[in-house]
């Protein structure tokens, strides 16, 4: 069990180490097809898990009155906006 975890954070640390030592020696590293769609449903899985992007919420119109607000007292506190002198 030890000697599995021990390889598997040896594995991590390699994959970590791999990539920056062939930026720093200039060999560039080309995504392939495969990779390009692990990388894109592994971002569409984030955004669905912590409702990002397409996932996100649409406010209601008491949150949208609330944002407005907020905007206005903000410009008016800070000069912005209609409120710049």
């Amino acid at each position: 069990m030890q000697a599995r975890t021990v390889l598997g954070i040896a594995g991590a640390a390699l994959a970590l180490v791999v990539p920056a030592s062939q930026a720093a020696a200039g060999v560039k590293h080309q995504a392939t097809s495969p990779q390009i769609r692990a990388i894109m449903l592994r971002s569409q899985a984030l955004n669905r898990k912590y409702h990002l992007g397409a996932y996100a919420p649409k406010p209601s119109k008491a949150q949208n009155r609330a944002i407005m607000l907020r905007s206005r007292a903000l410009d008016r506190k800070y000069h912005l906006g209609a409120y710049a002198s």
